[in-house]
């Protein structure tokens, strides 16, 4: 049985056999859009690199032995990156680092760029203890970009009635659990960029209105903008940034980590091609910069 089998996993190789300097993709096949999956296995094909395919289990800290004889690049769920970033094992693996994404660090680097720049920086519990009134509605998500929940909207009676649920335990989130709570605003439209390099070398139209409305199409000066943020900092060489135009101007929602945000019409080729080079070139330290 070959080490990738064990975790229920089908190597996929692809391209030419692989050179020691080039570029190994390792993809979780058992989360996700299959399409998108088969697009990064078709990009590395096209460019030819090797595409291997893992079967991970849910919420399991094991990871597939996969050598760590060239630059690899990790694409999976949040709990998988997570785990190779804290591994250690590969470089760059995953161009993430806890502490560089997490959201007070967007707020220290952009400021008044942030769509959620009045965001209370609390805990969980301390959200659930604050005299505020029921009907109040609050934008809540975690300081971390672990995906412990989804940044939600809630009234405050909802989300006290939810935090004496997970209270009772069973669960990863905690009294402790850094949160923030910003002011609803209105949003018109949300686009998601892919910077690479300081550059944006894919993007997609996602959101209109609450609405979900996929397009391929980013106006220039939303380009623009990423890039211009990206200029001002940068959490890792590679990473994603959603935008929002709210009350006519662009703002920043949020910076994710590449080896787990979805893709919706983003062109994965360019995308592959662009992580790639910088993996090729990239040590631990350009994934993992301080913060």
């Amino acid at each position: 049985m070959s080490p990738l089998s064990r975790h229920g996993s089908i190597p996929v190789k692809t391209g030419e056999a692989m050179p020691m300097a080039t570029v190994r993709w390792i993809v979780q096949s058992n989360l996700g859009s299959r399409g998108d999956i088969e697009a990064i296995a078709d990009a590395c094909q096209k460019l030819g690199l090797e595409c291997l395919q893992v079967g991970v289990i849910p919420f399991s800290d094991e990871l597939p032995e996969v050598p760590a004889d060239a630059p690899a690049i990790f694409y999976g769920s949040a709990n998988f990156a997570t785990n190779v970033h804290r591994s250690g094992r590969w470089a760059p693996g995953v161009f993430f680092d806890e502490q560089a994404f997490q959201f007070t660090h967007t707020l220290e680097h952009y400021g008044d760029e942030c769509l959620n720049s009045d965001a209370r920086i609390t805990t969980m519990a301390g959200l659930a203890a604050l005299d505020l009134a029921d009907d109040l509605r609050l934008f809540v998500r975690p300081v971390a970009d672990l995906k412990e929940f989804a940044g939600t909207e809630f009234a405050m009676g909802e989300y006290r009635t939810w935090y004496a649920r997970l209270a009772g335990g069973g669960f990863d989130l905690g009294p402790d659990t850094p949160i923030i709570a910003a002011s609803i605003k209105p949003i018109e439209h949300e686009w998601r960029l892919f910077l690479a390099d300081g550059r944006v070398v894919a993007g997609s139209h996602y959101r209109s209105h609450g609405e979900l409305q996929v397009s391929p199409e980013i106006p220039p000066e939303v380009r623009v903008y990423a890039e211009r943020m990206a200029a001002v900092w940068s959490p890792s060489t590679v990473f994603v940034l959603d935008v929002a135009q709210s009350q006519g101007r662009l703002c920043v929602i949020e910076i994710n980590g590449f080896n787990s945000s979805g893709f919706y019409a983003s062109n994965i080729r360019d995308i592959v091609e662009a992580v790639s080079e910088v993996a090729a070139r990239s040590g631990p330290s350009d994934a993992h910069p301080a913060a």
